[in-house]
């Protein structure tokens, strides 16, 4: 123990950092660059670069944080290799922790199968079941900084997705999560459906909220405000102290009682990494409590932020994660007690993430956060839980809510959003980096503003690159099975197809992610809906400055890149596809849209030959891709945009065959999914990506270099 709390001293000597115990608070870096590294494999680099800073000042420090860091890394492959080994039997046995009108989530040892049933509400949630089905694919688009709905699932522990066909359900069996269940049927029968709504979302983390109303929360940025936190959790936490002691509890056996009652909470509410955090943090200054030993506040924030990552290393993929943390440590390390001033510090360092997840923020954030966080704290969510335990006070609960949700809507009809994305990771560490730089030099109350000036450049450079193509770029979107290809060239970015209509804006998104708000030229090979389904969708948030279909030819020289258009005069649409030839530096590129053996026979008649890229037609049919057109193309490389298991069976084995005959490099959207080719003079850089890849060895294994 003497030995234990000396080199606590000596680290605190070391790292002269105020309450901290010296260590802990350096670790987090090390942890968030060694698991980030697995989705960008250039933060490798900035994780290797810490460790040598970490190392020179201090060897113990070096220490500690390699081996935790390394310690997350083996558990994340752990969870790795369980994930993409996972295959579900024909029976499945767990207990129903959650359901909805046509799913229930199914716990099984460790982690949890989402289960599709059209009929559940004779399903009782705390029951345990037996599950006859088979797995449910999710077919998603792999295109770069969009929604993954197969990373959601991991950040949720949610190992696969079934399709159920019959279920028996073991009527007198019982499970910590049937407490959850009699809460729900308390609620049904004692509360008005509004309120229901909100003692559901605000106690038990339950998404039960209408469309229109998440869209409002979403807009002026209070989302976090209904996701269950350490605001909750405190209010929770006191709330239970205050009861326990009417009855004279010694101290000891409340701080016990609350445990307990802690850790039922955490398996029956929703568990995200929100109330992961907040219910750990708790957990451990209670135990430092009974054991009578101090423990700093972010020295609990470190050792819950470890918890939450042995608990679920794939956190790394919410946003809330992140959120959560940041927001907590910037609450602990500015001591701050003006609220106006801590409200601002938490919104000025949440806003670089929200910008890079969501490209866009409510201008009146501050005003938002100010109003409704002052509401919800001291008033709000306590009288959520007193209403919950004191059921006559609802219909006072329930004009409280009718009040909060005119005023937010309101405020969303009112509010005014600011686009902005920060496209690239290595930009937020570095804005990042430098905002801790300055809350420590104002804290310190050194000079900092030359570090504004850093932030502001950080952000103007960032908009420049995403914005900018230092060279020109060819991106095979995966759209499913249809096409849609971007060309960005400068300033200049060009579509051709825009793919199928897509309800969720993936396009757009990817787009948006990138500061793209204008396409130059949208090509439309020809109006079938898996290539121009998505044009309106498109043209309501992106500015469209030239449409060209099928039915013209061109001949254009724009900034370096020709484009030349071919079709064939035919009443068959796939046969009367435009084909666009493109040139730039000494890298050729045909689109070729969906042409078969006569719209092949048109383009064999041009002096087109032995291209560099091959867009192969009509998504690797069979009717198109002849021997004769392949021989006198021979495309270095061909890519093909088709959809995962669709149902006409492209790409066709022949087509396949005619290619690898010519020692062509194949890439799929459906196996490799979007495929990105950089062109340099003499060279280029190919890499895919695909979102269900989480090692870093699967995307340092996706870039290749074609020699022209």
């Amino acid at each position: 123990m003497v030995l234990a709390m000396s080199f606590i001293k000596r680290l605190k000597i070391i790292l002269r950092y105020d309450d901290v115990s010296g260590l802990l608070i350096y670790l987090i870096p090390s942890i968030i660059f060694i698991l980030l590294s697995n989705i960008y494999s250039f933060v490798l680099i900035f994780y290797i670069l810490y460790q040598i800073y970490l190392f020179r000042r201090s060897r113990i420090l070096f220490f500690y944080s390699l081996s935790i860091s390394l310690f997350l890394l083996l558990i994340y492959f752990v969870y790795y290799l369980i994930y993409k080994t996972y295959e579900p039997a024909i029976y499945l046995k767990g207990v129903i922790v959650e359901k909805d009108d046509n799913s229930f989530l199914l716990k099984e040892g460790l982690h949890y199968i989402k289960i599709y049933y059209n009929d559940t509400k004779n399903l009782i949630i705390g029951k345990h079941i037996e599950v006859k089905g088979e797995k449910y694919e999710i077919i998603e688009r792999n295109i770069e900084s969009t929604f993954s709905h197969f990373r959601y699932n991991l950040s949720k522990r949610i190992i696969s997705e079934y399709i159920a066909s019959d279920i028996k359900m073991n009527e007198k069996s019982f499970s910590i999560y049937s407490i959850k269940s009699f809460i729900f049927e308390y609620i049904d029968k004692n509360y008005y459906s509004e309120s229901k709504m909100y003692i559901e979302r605000l106690v038990f983390g339950k998404s039960s909220f209408s469309d229109e109303l998440n869209e409002s929360i979403n807009n002026i940025g209070i989302i976090y405000l209904f996701a269950i936190s350490g605001l909750h959790i405190s209010i929770l936490s006191l709330l239970i102290k205050k009861f326990l002691r009417i009855f004279n509890i010694e101290e000891e056996i409340i701080t016990v009682v609350l445990i307990i009652m802690l850790i039922i909470y955490y398996f029956i509410t929703s568990i995200s990494s929100s109330v992961t955090r907040a219910i750990i943090m708790t957990i451990i200054t209670e135990i430092s409590k009974l054991l009578n030993r101090r423990i700093p506040k972010i020295d609990t924030l470190v050792h819950s932020f470890i918890i939450s990552l042995m608990i679920n290393p794939f956190y790394i993929y919410q946003m809330g994660f992140y959120l959560t943390y940041l927001s907590t440590l910037i609450i602990y390390l500015s001591k701050e007690k003006n609220l106006l001033k801590l409200t601002f510090l938490v919104v000025l360092f949440s806003t670089p993430l929200i910008l890079y997840n969501n490209q866009k923020i409510s201008i009146f954030i501050l005003i938002n956060s100010l109003v409704f966080g002052s509401l919800f704290s001291v008033a709000f969510i306590p009288f959520t839980y007193i209403v919950l335990i004191i059921s006559p006070l609802d219909f006072i609960y329930k004009g409280f809510i009718n009040v909060l949700n005119s005023s937010i809507i309101f405020s969303s009809e009112i509010d005014v959003p600011f686009y902005f994305s920060i496209e690239n990771i290595y930009f937020l560490l570095i804005i990042y980096f430098l905002l801790f730089i300055i809350i420590n030099r104002i804290k310190d109350k050194k000079k900092y503003k030359s570090f504004i000036a850093l932030v502001v450049l950080v952000f103007m450079f960032n908009y420049f690159t995403s914005i900018y193509s230092f060279f020109p770029r060819v991106i095979v979107l995966d759209v499913g099975q249809g096409d849609s290809i971007l060309i960005r060239n400068g300033f200049d970015n060009y579509l051709i197809d825009t793919g199928v209509y897509d309800k969720y804006n993936t396009t757009v998104k990817y787009l948006n992610k990138r500061n793209i708000y204008k396409l130059n030229i949208v090509f439309i090979s020809h109006d079938d809906s898996d290539h121009m389904g998505d044009i309106e969708n498109l043209s309501k948030v992106i500015k469209i400055d030239k449409i060209i279909d099928g039915t013209k030819e061109i001949d254009l020289n724009i900034k370096g890149l020709h484009f030349k258009s071919y079709r064939l005069n035919s009443e068959n649409k796939n046969e009367g596809s435009m084909v666009l030839y493109l040139k730039m530096y000494n890298a050729s590129f045909l689109f070729t849209g969906d042409i078969e053996s006569m719209g092949e026979d048109n383009i064999l008649k041009t002096d087109i030959h032995n291209i560099t890229y091959l867009k192969v037609a009509h998504h690797g049919s069979k009717t198109s891709s002849k021997k004769e057109f392949i021989d006198k193309m021979h495309p270095k490389v061909s890519f093909i945009s088709v959809g995962l298991n669709n149902k006409y069976g492209h790409p066709a084995s022949e087509v396949l065959k005619r290619l690898e005959s010519v020692n062509s490099k194949i890439y799929r959207t459906d196996m490799d999914g979007s495929i990105e080719a950089t062109i340099l003079p003499y060279i280029s850089f190919i890499k895919t990506y695909r979102k269900d890849e989480l090692s870093i060895f699967e995307r340092l294994d996706n870039h290749r270099v074609i020699i022209h």
